[in-house]
């Protein structure tokens, strides 16, 4: 008899079987207008199969193991669908306890999603969102107004794609991207180490791009705008980087070690544990 899974390690089955990272949100959900057209059914846009981004399938993670972890406390379930009877009574249980209305809005959609069951949940009164009580803050948006990113797109586009650091990115030149191997030669980083990066699988036709016109002697970008938060595209890169490597998103306890170590490398860290810590996490 095959050993049971883990409900950390269903949960990102159940996830990662719906990714659709790369594709167009947008175009999938006009299949799904044209599907229901077809058949008569209400078209509700707000529904569309498959989780199009990272960021989103991190934070829908997090909301299921929560979850499980609690349906597995209260109730000593051990499969997801042993869980799935349990939603609404945890669902009510955030209301009670007064969580915003965005956690509540997030976790009813991870949970959703998860079990592919728009209607999961649906009796409970969850809180209302208001336009009122969104803020920003104050540095935030004096920030926004010094720098125009959509200008400086090209930068922050090589950036994700690489994950380079900013004095990387200012003296790398056109003959250094090796499309043949997907790759960036010879990056020179801290302390004069060399090594060569990979470059994301998602954005290798975008970076072509970028290159093609200039000679092999050229800089790629003369200069980088002070301040543009290149760390913060280091973090998305990894976090890219480790899905294609692994084949599944990052779970803290139970992820792939050879995955974090090419990931590692890339970035030019000896130790998987700043990847581990500060990227990943």
């Amino acid at each position: 008899m095959s050993k049971r899974p883990s409900l950390k390690k269903q949960v990102c089955d159940a996830l990662y079987a719906q990714a659709r990272f790369g594709q167009s949100k947008h175009q999938a959900k006009q299949e799904e207008k044209r599907r229901c057209e077809k058949i008569g059914e209400p078209w509700n846009p707000a529904r569309v199969d498959g989780i199009f981004s990272i960021g989103t399938m991190k934070a829908y993670r997090e909301e299921c193991i929560r979850f499980t972890d609690w349906a597995k406390e209260q109730h000593g379930c051990r499969w997801l669908n042993e869980a799935k009877e349990h939603v609404s009574e945890y669902l009510q249980n955030g209301v009670d306890r007064g969580l915003s209305p965005w956690t509540m809005k997030k976790q009813a959609a991870a949970l959703r999603k998860m079990y592919k069951d728009s209607e999961l949940g649906k009796e409970i009164n969850l809180p209302k969102r208001e336009l009122a009580n969104i803020s920003r803050s104050r540095g935030k948006v004096e920030m926004d107004k010094k720098i125009d990113l959509e200008k400086y797109k090209p930068i922050i586009d090589f950036c994700k794609a690489t994950g380079l650091r900013r004095h990387e990115v200012e003296s790398i030149k056109a003959g250094q991207v090796d499309f043949k191997t997907g790759k960036i030669l010879n990056v020179k980083g801290k302390g004069g180490r060399v090594r060569d990066v990979t470059i994301r699988q998602d954005m290798l036709e975008h970076i072509k791009g970028l290159v093609q016109d200039k000679n092999a002697s050229e800089l790629i970008f003369e200069r980088i705008p002070v301040r543009l938060d290149v760390h913060s595209y280091r973090r998305e890169y990894v976090q890219a980087r480790y899905v294609e490597e692994a084949g599944r998103e990052f779970v803290s306890g139970d992820y792939d070690k050879r995955a974090v170590m090419r990931v590692s490398n890339d970035m030019g860290h000896g130790r998987i544990n700043v990847i581990l810590d500060h990227y990943l996490k």
